[in-house]
């Protein structure tokens, strides 16, 4: 499918997702007061790139459809030049405050899917086939992404960095035949709640080869629907800073996340 609208964002993230706001289970992300504001606000963003397709949008380099340009692996510097003209209009658009726009982690990926050797080194050269086909598949169905990049502290006593063979929260618990089972819990997840089809967990630190821990970060993302993935937000800050948002643009006479807006 080619990149998408608002509105196909919007009916994406009806997905059956598990998501709480504190004690209240949220049943629908896109009307909920503490997140339909910020949901709209990032949907626009996904508008943007059909009101200006030429800076925005370029063809997909196997099928030809409307891909955004964000997913592009450069190849030479004009094709740095293009794809920075989309990015910097969504900066603008958004007045540089909203930086977990989509092509934060698209960026990433083709970043990752041009440099695929990288990760097939070491024997794994399924690993990075399967980098390479999961980066076709987030520019072909426009995937908004988020990444996870924090582990709760599980030990006071060994301190809040991790080093290699200690305890972590998230670790995997067993294997099937469609992937591997992982059980504890990440921080840090920005924009997961609402506007995220599917959230990335990154190792960042150092780990033993034979971990868990780095097994998982080896993983493919999973949904935000998958059955047992639970986005809690604190109350506090979801009402106090995704359901109003305002923002002047010198382009715009006002951009609003206002849930009631």
């Amino acid at each position: 499918m080619p990149a998408r609208a608002g509105e196909q964002f919007l009916k994406g993230l009806a997905d059956g997702r598990e998501v709480w706001v504190g004690n209240e289970k949220v049943s629908d992300v896109t009307d909920h007061p503490a997140f339909a504001g910020a949901a709209r606000g990032l949907a626009a963003t996904f508008d943007l790139q059909y009101e200006h397709p030429d800076d925005c949008l370029m063809p997909d380099p196997e099928t030809g459809e409307q891909i955004n340009v964000s997913h592009m692996i450069p190849r030479s510097r004009a094709d740095l030049m293009q794809r920075h003209k989309g990015l910097q209009l969504y900066a603008e658009y958004t007045v540089g405050v909203m930086g977990r726009t989509p092509d934060y982690m698209n960026v990433t990926y083709a970043g990752f899917a041009g440099r695929s050797d990288e990760w097939s080194a070491n024997g794994n050269e399924e690993g990075g086939e399967n980098l390479v086909n999961y980066q076709k598949f987030l520019r072909r169905n426009d995937i908004s992404l988020t990444h996870t990049i924090v582990q709760p502290t599980t030990d006071k006593a060994e301190g809040d960095a991790h080093r290699p063979g200690n305890k972590v929260s998230l670790h995997k618990v067993g294997e099937t035949e469609h992937g591997i089972i992982v059980r504890g819990a990440r921080i840090l997840a920005t924009r997961a709640s609402p506007p995220t089809n599917s959230p990335l967990s990154c190792r960042m630190q150092a780990t033993a080869p034979s971990s868990s821990t780095r097994k998982c970060c080896r993983s493919r993302p999973c949904f935000m629907s998958t059955p047992g993935a639970r986005p809690i937000s604190p109350p506090w800050s979801a009402r106090k800073w995704c359901s109003r948002v305002r923002i002047s643009h010198p382009k715009k006479s006002s951009i609003s996340w206002n849930a009631k807006a």
